[in-house]
């Protein structure tokens, strides 16, 4: 067999003469005929056995969805895509599927991929993190494990080159193109980031999902928008809240397995009703009464009785959360959170290996025993197991935020209080506004959050702070500077000062403008206003502890006058760290010692109730909170700062609607609360 990939780029008379070559090749191959993606799978693909079995190390079987019941699911919806079951394609669909390990996701693509390009003639371009995992899936995975099992499919293999836009033949690592002799297509594995542009596909496929940079997603588009069909198929296995594979999950159907008790008629979801829906098949079971459920001690409990320790050689079966009736795994029902994202052809799924009935129980109560007392063993529990995110370097989890949901139930309504509010917003094309009510330092409500379009962000934004009569509001800076100062000059009365005052750069000076807006300097060079209702907010000091202080933002106005708008600078991981403390108790270790009431033990945020139709704001306030929550770790597991680039809109709004809360209309620098307060000193550019 020829090998797939080049270690070296042929020269020039070597190329040619392989490309006059394939060109002469008329030889017509019978590939065997599939009618769908489900039968090529059950007639043609293979599985690997398990490489830490001597006995099964090497060997292959024929694929079955025996207990692998949830995938047939998906290939249903392949096939729907495809066109296979209707006899038309759908364009523009997406599959995202999150899960958890070695359960058979890369075989399904693998098998995809071989299905499209031998049977339906689609040229199909994987894409993954980096170059290293491009060799690596070749040669481990896809020529062993496709190519080699897969005879027929072998000989219609051109290994090497793919036919571009132009149809000319390019010399590619990582490429084969594909033909019968009569038709022709193309496949390609490339690493995300350096796309290869004079290639074009009809579908993409993605692996490793989370190591894959949000940004580099906007190639994909690009290769697929010559194609009639443009299906994108993603995988991976979920490990932060709020992006990469989670956050692909969410944005779709958000499909999830259920297990519907035949007794009592509830829909368990395993993953969800871990550890409780896996019991204990006990020798002499107690008549009439529930069975012993697996623990988060990792050992098996009637109620408060503990009834058996965990040990091996002990069998298991999976029982309805509610009745304890026993279910079965071979029978999983599909059930989609957000059906209507089908309509748009936005299919997710969600799979854990408790879903896989090829995974035996026993292999992954062991798994959890060891987990329960190792936090890193239990982060890749969650993750490949469960297929659930979890990770140390995240501050914040959907539970966390819910938990501020549910302290004391309340609803969106008009001001009923005399309590201030505050508002921030973060900018950018789409804008993101949240105001929040400050009843005090236990009682703090969230009670507006909401998405505005840039052009629509003038009018927009002071009406909300008319409706909601907000006293103050901090404005991101960046990235759109031009809007941030006409929005704040515009709320503080400024925009229509006919002839600005001359603002000296340096020197003691006060400068009164209309409604009440003062700024001074004094003699130490330190900056403050007074009567503000709107600042700009930058990140420019590089260590925390520096508190927050005033300045001012001086640009050129008409004729060369200058413009001055309120600035408020201030350290971008501390702003992060009091957004999120206002989440956190003594449970996750944040310790606020308020007078009059001691240790704080309840969060110090609140949010209302969902309202009806507004669901799609609150989920992503939410996913916004625990993406943005995330920590960057050095080489040696240090924590940085907080990661940049991601959907965390919503957390930064918040944060500019604290930062209001916590000037609270003062001309003085005061720290951030819950930071440690020293004495203050004077510096020359603040209060």
């Amino acid at each position: 067999m020829k090998r797939l990939l080049h270690t070296r780029t042929p020269r020039a008379s070597a190329s040619a003469s392989l490309t006059a070559a394939l060109s002469s090749d008329a030889r017509t191959v019978r590939a065997p005929r599939r009618t769908s993606f489900a039968q090529f799978l059950t007639c043609d693909a293979k599985v690997p056995g398990d490489s830490s079995r001597t006995e099964t190390r090497g060997t292959f079987s024929p694929f079955t969805f025996a207990g692998r019941e949830a995938l047939v699911g998906i290939v249903e919806t392949v096939d729907e895509i495809l066109g296979n079951r209707t006899g038309k394609p759908i364009e523009d669909a997406q599959i995202d599927l999150a899960g958890g390990a070695q359960f058979g996701k890369t075989v399904l693509q693998h098998a995809c991929m071989a299905y499209a390009t031998g049977q339906l003639f689609r040229s199909t371009l994987m894409f993954l993190p980096d170059g290293g995992l491009v060799n690596d899936m070749v040669q481990t995975k896809f020529r062993p494990n496709v190519v080699d099992q897969l005879p027929w499919f072998a000989d219609m293999l051109r290994l090497g080159v793919v036919v571009n836009n132009s149809g000319r033949t390019l010399h590619r690592i990582g490429a084969f193109q594909v033909t019968d002799g009569v038709r022709r297509c193309n496949g390609m594995f490339a690493a995300l980031g350096k796309v290869p542009t004079s290639v074009s596909g009809d579908i993409a496929l993605l692996d490793e999902l989370d190591d894959i940079p949000e940004k580099n997603m906007n190639y994909v588009g690009g290769r697929l928008g010559a194609s009639d069909l443009r299906f994108t198929f993603r995988i991976g296995t979920q490990r932060v809240h709020g992006r990469g594979m989670n956050k692909a999950w969410r944005e779709g159907s958000q499909g999830v397995v259920e297990w519907v008790c035949p007794k009592c008629k509830r829909a368990n979801n395993p993953e969800e009703s871990f550890p409780g829906i896996v019991c204990l098949r006990e020798d002499r079971p107690v008549k009439g009464k529930a069975p012993a459920r697996l623990t988060y001690a990792g050992d098996f409990r009637r109620g408060e009785e503990i009834v058996a320790p965990f040990a091996t050689g002990q069998t298991y079966f999976v029982g309805c959360i509610s009745c304890g009736t026993e279910l079965d795994r071979s029978t999983p029902v599909w059930r989609h959170r957000k059906p209507d994202r089908i309509a748009l052809s936005r299919w997710s799924f969600r799979i854990s290996q408790l879903s896989i009935g090829a995974i035996e129980l026993p292999k992954i109560v062991r798994q959890w025993s060891e987990a329960i007392e190792n936090p890193d063993k239990m982060v890749v529990f969650r993750c490949d197991v469960l297929g659930l995110p979890k990770s140390t370097a995240q501050k914040l989890e959907p539970d966390t935020v819910e938990r501020a949901r549910n302290i004391e139930v309340y609803d969106i309504a008009p001001p009923v209080t005399a309590a201030p509010r505050y508002a921030g917003l973060d900018m950018g094309q789409r804008c993101w506004f949240t105001a929040r009510e400050t009843r005090s330092r236990m009682d703090k409500r969230i009670i507006w959050a909401e998405s505005v379009a840039l052009h629509a962000v003038s009018a927009r934004v002071p009406e909300l702070m008319r409706l909601l009569q907000i006293g103050c509001i901090t404005i991101d800076q960046m990235p759109e500077t031009r809007e941030s100062r006409a929005l704040a000059l515009a709320i503080n009365g400024l925009s229509a000062i006919p002839i600005w005052p001359r603002i000296p750069a340096t020197g003691q000076c006060t400068l009164i403008f209309p409604g009440g807006l003062r700024f001074t300097r004094d003699a130490k060079g330190n900056e403050s206003w007074t009567g503000c209702k709107a600042a700009v907010v930058r990140f420019d000091k590089k260590k925390p502890g520096q508190g927050i202080e005033w300045g001012i933002d001086i640009f050129e106005g008409p004729a060369g006058t200058d413009i001055a708008v309120p600035l408020i600078n201030c350290n971008r991981q501390e702003f992060v760290d009091g957004v999120v403390a206002e989440f956190l108790t003594p449970k996750e270790g944040v310790m606020e010692v308020i007078a009059g009431h001691g240790v704080r033990e309840i969060p110090a945020i609140r949010l209302p109730r969902i309202p009806a139709g507004g669901a799609e704001v609150w989920e992503q306030f939410e996913t916004h909170h625990v993406a943005g929550s995330e920590r960057e770790k050095d080489e040696i597991g240090q924590m940085g700062d907080y990661v940049d680039g991601i959907a965390n809109h919503f957390l930064f709004s918040n944060g500019y609607s604290r930062l209001a809360e916590v000037m609270g209309g003062r001309s003085v620098r005061v720290p951030f609360a819950y930071a440690r307060v020293q004495k203050p000193v004077q510096r020359r550019h603040g209060v």
